[in-house]
C-alpha cells in the first residue's frame, strides 16, 4: 500500500470504516465495495490500501479469505504449509474491487499467517521453513519481521506486517 504519511492515513481510512462495517453487521464484499467508492472520491491524487481479511467461524474453523492487493497467506496444516495469493487490485484502484477469496477448512493446531506486502517476496523460501520448524505464534511471527528487517538493513522499503492466528481447538460434531 506505500510508506509515508499518505499511505497511513489511507490504511487507517480503509481499516476503521472496514471494521465498523463489518460489526455493524454487513458482509466483507459490501463493506469492502463501500469503502472502495470512498476511497475513489478522494481527491484527484491516486489513494489507495491494500486489505487482507481472514474470516474464522469459531464454530467449524472454516476460514474466508478476502485479499484487496494483499500479499500472500501461508497455512501451516500438520506438516505441509501451503500459500494463497492472487494478483488482485488493492481498494481504490478501480470502481470495481474485485478479492480474491477462498474457505478454507482448519484443524486443531493448524496456522494462519496472513503477510504484508512489504515483505520481499525472496523471504517466502525462509518463511515456509521457519514455519515447518514449528514454535509459538509470537516467536514465529517475530522472527520473520526480524529477519525482513535485517534482510532490508534496517530501512524497509514498506511497513512489514505478520499476522497470525492458530486454530486450538474445532468444533464438536453434534450427531
Amino acid at each position: 500500500m506505500g510508506s509515508g504519511r499518505h499511505a497511513a492515513v489511507d490504511a487507517r481510512i480503509v481499516v476503521n470504516h472496514f471494521r465498523q462495517l463489518v460489526q455493524s453487521g454487513m458482509d466483507c464484499e459490501a463493506a469492502a465495495r463501500m469503502i472502495n467508492a470512498i476511497m475513489l472520491t478522494k481527491s484527484g491524487e491516486e489513494r489507495f490500501a491494500t486489505l487482507d481479511v481472514a474470516k474464522i467461524c469459531t464454530d467449524t474453523a472454516a476460514v474466508t479469505l478476502y485479499k484487496y492487493g494483499a500479499g500472500p497467506t501461508m497455512i501451516k496444516h500438520g506438516e505441509r504449509i501451503t500459500i494463497c495469493q492472487a494478483a488482485t487490485n488493492p481498494i481504490g484502484i478501480l470502481p470495481k474491487a474485485e478479492p480474491y477469496t477462498t474457505v478454507l477448512k482448519l484443524e486443531r493446531g493448524d496456522m494462519l499467517f496472513l503477510l504484508s506486502d512489504g515483505l520481499d517476496d525472496s523471504l517466502y523460501p525462509y518463511i515456509r521453513q521457519r514455519l515447518a520448524q514449528g514454535g509459538d505464534l509470537q516467536s514465529l511471527t517475530h522472527t520473520v519481521c526480524s529477519k525482513a528487517q535485517r534482510d532490508a538493513k534496517g530501512a524497509p522499503r514498506d511497513d512489514v506486517t505478520v499476522l497470525a492466528a492458530a486454530i486450538s481447538q474445532t468444533a464438536i460434531d453434534e450427531s
